[in-house]
């Protein structure tokens, strides 16, 4: 027996005596109780004969406290066992409990005619133990986040015992009924218990819980986490927290892992659902966390996936199931990552990859999906060490709109070399045939039909497609290969709607072939139809070098990138500068829409070339514009952006400058004064670029003018991020203003004045 049990039992006070005065207890719980030092205690209570339930509480109580060798806080541990024991919400009885019993008491609380805080109290009393009762509110399952305390509805009452010479709160119907949900079906669920109180190590903390193999697939669970005691400044970190929380439901384990940039005391609640009994989540258990040091160089994580990190129940719903990795993370020695998932079923599948500093245009280069009759291989080639989020979505074949995200890897790269290098251009990341839009255009594969990669033996290949009468199909060949950009070429003939397409490769080397539709009439928008990766052997005779004099044949494969984020339901990109024949291809990139011809409209204003792009909904979009060959049936891209649609909150709430920022003064231990009114130079740096932020986002030339001006007067440095971002939504807003002529494509003459600073040339 533990010294918990062995020590000679405190002074057995009598219920009509006054108990000792109220005072905080000297230590934690933890120093006082083990759950393991316990277990004779909870055996002896599971062991209660069932018909003793219909006794008296004098027989009950001497039974719970039996032996005389338990200090008063093996006893409360008996009593408090046994209360909580029963489901009282459940419990049915086969005959009426005679009066005074404890089953009548039940019954009662069934019939609010009880509660759990009497019962405690009066057990405690009758074994000689202090028991107050104390009013109050709890936000249990009846409290629903975010919304207004309801005193009236929400008010509770719990107990606080006199053990081991302090007094302690214990909340037996907390235990019994808000934490075993009944709403929600979350019985006994999580099955792990830990300490209600946790201390970080080196900034991080980790919990772990067993969940039932047998039913855990009908569980959802969700978190949220809060900072204590936040100050009106540091209270604008909290927004960010769950983007330092990883999230993780297996089969049999439920993970949280955290780490904190920040030091502080913050609480984690972790609420539960049972698909097949209930719709409500119900709180499940919260626990204290005390950081008393920030971990050193924290970064946030790529991405905070509602549906958590690693296989969820989403991902089987979907019908998809890993076969290469089974787990939420996932390492990288050298920056290649090829992840297989086993598909039931025909679907649309997308994947982003993210990272908390590379934009995501220019990650759209690394990722490609291929998809076969039973499976869907995804192929990561990582730019450079660090840490990147890649999200899965599936849906029908025909379905449209934004897909569900089922599954989310955290993968961390560990390469130090200069890191690996793109893929071709893949137009919207899947090889192979895109079935919504084929089926729209009428285009079928009458070679290679089979999958998205294609070996060219000796250099050359011919892929044949047929369309629909009304349509045009242009291809787009590509290589980050210089050299060998320079000497590929390739032929397309259309005959009685016969589409031909012969390339010719002579350089050894990855290339890439896009394949577009589009209706005759439609000279604005072109949509991807198929795509293949080739690997071309060479013709034999070139192996890419470059002889003296013929520099010419080296090409800059390189396509301007940039990541455009707006709340609005369209948005402006000017077209860059020299060419005069220019279609758009716009593609959700977590979902699928079907083609729409008023999509995009070119027009000139202010001496300025844009396009504009509408936005159906909120989501991320892909922008590539291309260059029409004179011919009218090859293209090049010329310009990528990624297009993210979010509500005005979310730009602000997932920028990681932002939050970085943010953090700082409450990374910082002391206060420094500079002996100015009004706040530190800082202070006002970060407040006049968050009043840019929200001009940006009224979309008022005026106001935006003004905030630029208060901007750079608070000392913002002109070349600062947000302040050149400003300034070209600025130049845009002017030019809708005064958008004048609508003009097709090919009558553009482009000429970009601010191209220079609106697009970014990143290989």
């Amino acid at each position: 027996m533990s010294d918990h049990h062995s020590q000679s039992p405190v002074a057995n006070y009598h219920r009509s005596q006054a108990p000792p005065p109220p005072v905080p207890p000297p230590c934690r719980k933890g120093e006082i109780f083990s759950e393991d030092d316990y277990k004779n205690v909870d055996d002896h209570v599971i062991n209660l004969p069932p018909d003793m339930n219909y006794g008296t509480f004098k027989e009950l109580v001497a039974y719970l406290t039996e032996d005389e060798s338990w200090s008063d806080l093996a006893r409360v541990r008996a009593i408090f066992r046994w209360v909580t024991s029963v489901d009282v919400f459940s419990v049915q009885v086969d005959r009426k409990p005679p009066k005074h019993s404890p089953m009548e008491y039940f019954i009662k609380i069934q019939n609010n005619m009880g509660n759990h805080a009497h019962l405690m109290a009066g057990l405690c009393q009758m074994a000689g133990i202090p028991c107050v009762i104390l009013s109050g509110m709890n936000k249990s399952a009846a409290y629903e986040i975010g919304k207004k305390a309801d005193r009236q509805g929400m008010g509770a009452q719990w107990n606080a015992v006199y053990v081991a010479e302090s007094w302690r709160f214990i909340d037996a119907f907390w235990a019994s009924a808000c934490v075993v949900g009944k709403r929600s079906g979350m019985s006994s669920v999580p099955t792990t218990k830990l300490n209600c109180v946790a201390d970080t190590r080196e900034g991080e903390v980790e919990f772990q819980f067993g969940l039932p193999t047998d039913r855990s697939a009908n569980y959802r669970f969700k978190y949220m986490l809060y900072r204590s005691k936040s100050t009106a400044a540091e209270s604008r970190v909290d927004v960010f927290l769950d983007r330092f929380v990883l999230f993780e439901q297996r089969e049999d384990m439920l993970r949280f892992a955290l780490r904190f940039p920040i030091k502080g005391s913050f609480k984690l609640d972790i609420y539960g659902l049972d698909v097949e009994e209930g719709d409500v989540f119900d709180l499940c258990c919260t626990y204290i966390i005390n950081c008393p040091q920030g971990k050193t160089n924290c970064l946030p994580l790529p991405d905070c996936p509602p549906v958590g990190w690693g296989p969820v129940p989403e991902t089987a719903m979907a019908g998809l199931k890993p076969v290469s990795h089974k787990q939420a993370e996932v390492t990288s020695k050298d920056g290649y990552v090829e992840i297989r998932l086993a598909k039931e079923r025909a679907m649309a599948f997308h994947q982003l990859l993210k990272h908390s500093v590379i934009d995501e245009a220019t990650l759209s280069k690394y990722s490609v999906t291929e998809l076969d009759d039973n499976e869907a291989t995804v192929y990561l080639r990582l730019p450079q060490k660090g840490e990147y989020a890649l999200k899965l979505f599936a849906q029908g074949l025909e379905e449209e709109g934004a897909a569900p995200n089922v599954l989310n890897y955290l993968i961390n790269c560990s390469n130090t070399d200069q890191g690996s290098k793109p893929f071709p251009n893949v137009t919207n990341g899947l090889l192979g045939r895109n079935e919504l839009a084929s089926t729209q255009f009428g285009v079928q594969a009458l070679s290679h039909k089979d999958g998205g990669m294609i070996d060219a033996v000796d250099g050359k290949l011919n892929v044949k497609f047929r369309a629909n009468p009304d349509v045009e199909l242009v291809c787009e060949m590509h290589t980050n290969d210089g050299r060998a950009a320079g000497r590929m070429a390739h032929q397309v003939q259309n005959a009685n709607g016969t589409w031909t397409f012969s390339l010719d490769m002579p350089v050894k080397g990855e290339y890439s072939l896009n394949v577009f539709a589009r209706n005759k009439e439609d000279k604005n928008q072109i949509h991807s139809v198929h795509t293949y990766l080739i690997k071309s052997q060479g013709s034999g005779d070139a192996d890419g070098s470059v002889t003296p004099g013929s520099e010419d044949e080296v090409k800059d494969t390189a396509i301007p990138t940039e990541t455009v984020e707006t709340s609005d339901g369209e948005v402006m990109i000017p077209v860059p500068h020299g060419y005069e024949n220019v279609v758009a291809a716009v593609h959700r990139r977590n979902g699928q829409d079907p083609p729409d011809p008023s999509q995009v409209e070119f027009f000139t204003a202010d001496d300025m070339n844009l396009v504009n792009v509408k936005l159906r909904d909120y989501g991320e979009y892909m922008l590539n514009l291309y260059n029409l060959d004179a011919k009218g049936n090859a293209v090049e891209n010329v310009a990528k952006y990624q297009i993210n649609r979010k509500r005005p909150g979310e730009l602000y709430r997932n920028n990681l400058a932002t939050i970085m920022e943010d953090m700082k003064p409450s990374r910082q231990s002391t206060h420094i004064d500079t002996g100015k009114k009004g706040g530190s130079d800082e202070d006002r740096k970060r407040q006049a670029k968050r009043n840019v932020q929200s001009a940006m986002d009224l979309k008022d030339v005026r106001t935006l003018e003004e905030a630029i001006k208060k901007c750079l007067a608070a000392g913002v440095a002109d070349s600062d991020p947000i302040l050149v971002k400003a300034r070209q939504q600025l130049a845009m807003f002017k030019a809708k203003a005064g958008k004048i002529v609508q003009v097709p494509p090919s009558e553009t003459h482009l000429r970009n004045k601010v191209h220079d600073n609106v697009v970014k040339d990143i290989p």
